[in-house]
């Protein structure tokens, strides 16, 4: 079966991809098409913290989305078409799934070429470039192999998010492997999402020997049990491995320990206010790093206002609470 989704946020499209591998048939194949709005989207094992810069996500409203397979952080947007390879078998047939993409993309012009880590790549300029990225994720009788096509996306915001402006000074978790990319349509400007879907399908089908229509899929999906999951904090920050976080200003110092979202160590120094300092540090252990943190925090303390905004404010810059 072939499948194109009209939705562009990334949770329902997640959402769809999730319910497809769940209700994929023994032996049976299944590739799904599917745009997002800007969004970043991490692997499974990866901290975010790491991986992108949440403050200017924030401002941006651009939202971070786990998904369940591996693999390293990417940046969607309208001009970056996903596809996904379903099999109702553990072997996910990665190599007969690269031909596919890479036959789809000679058809159109495009000479690409797959990696040893699942990557298309070209050569341009003398260089190699990258134009996909995969993922991998296996069950016991189920797989999927799924990536981004890069069409004619932001490239300027990709690079621009796909760094950490923060303080990580120690951090468990997979880490990206950074490349430099290209938009397909910088090689070949006739190139549309329409006709990149059209070359594909034809490839499948040839492969599969079976002759699938391509049929929509609908927002229904919303109402499944793993929209409201990946939608949920503790599931896109919560989920983060051990990582220490520093940071430091005049007469103002921070540790941190921190698991699963959650502060498991803290120590605050200040030689202006060390009492309330150190009962931050202890209030702080078993809390949850985002900005109702702090806010609980001030209100708490709003009797030490000046204080109290001397000691949360070198936090609400660091990024490191920003998380929601």
């Amino acid at each position: 079966m072939i499948y194109y989704s009209k939705e562009t946020d990334p949770f329902i499209n997640l959402a769809i991809e999730n319910k497809l591998l769940m209700e994929v048939g023994e032996s049976e194949n299944i590739l799904f098409f599917y745009k997002n709005t800007p969004s970043i989207i991490l692997g499974r094992f990866q901290n975010p913290w790491v991986e992108c810069d949440l403050i200017e996500m924030q401002n941006q409203k651009i939202p971070l989305v786990r998904r369940q397979s591996g693999g390293g952080t990417v940046y969607h947007d309208l001009g970056n078409m996903n596809y996904s390879f379903i099999q109702g078998s553990r072997d996910h047939q990665n190599k007969r799934n690269l031909e596919i993409l890479v036959k789809a993309l000679l058809s159109l012009g495009i000479d690409a070429f797959y990696t040893e880590r699942s990557d298309l790549r070209i050569m341009h300029d003398g260089l190699s470039k990258k134009i996909s990225g995969a993922a991998f994720k296996q069950k016991k009788d189920r797989s999927i192999h799924h990536g981004t096509m890069l069409i004619s996306s932001n490239l300027e915001t990709l690079n621009g998010l796909l760094k950490t402006p923060f303080d990580v000074s120690f951090a468990l978790g997979i880490k990206s492997i950074s490349s430099t990319v290209i938009n397909l349509s910088d090689i070949n400007p006739s190139v549309t999402d329409d006709l990149f879907i059209e070359k594909c399908v034809e490839q499948f089908n040839l492969c599969t020997n079976q002759d699938f229509d391509v049929s929509e899929v609908d927002r229904s999906i919303m109402d499944h049990v793993h929209y409201k999951s990946i939608t949920d904090w503790t599931w896109r920050f919560g989920e983060t491995p051990k990582f220490d976080f520093e940071i430091s200003s005049d007469n103002l110092e921070y540790t941190f320990k921190l698991n699963k979202g959650k502060v498991i160590e803290c120590e605050c120094r200040s030689n202006i206010s060390p009492i309330l300092a150190q009962h931050i540090s202890e209030i702080l252990i078993g809390e949850s790093v985002h900005k109702l943190t702090l806010d609980k925090l001030k209100d708490q303390f709003s009797i030490y206002a000046d204080e109290i905004d001397f000691l949360l404010t070198p936090l609400r810059d660091s990024g490191l609470f920003c998380a929601d």
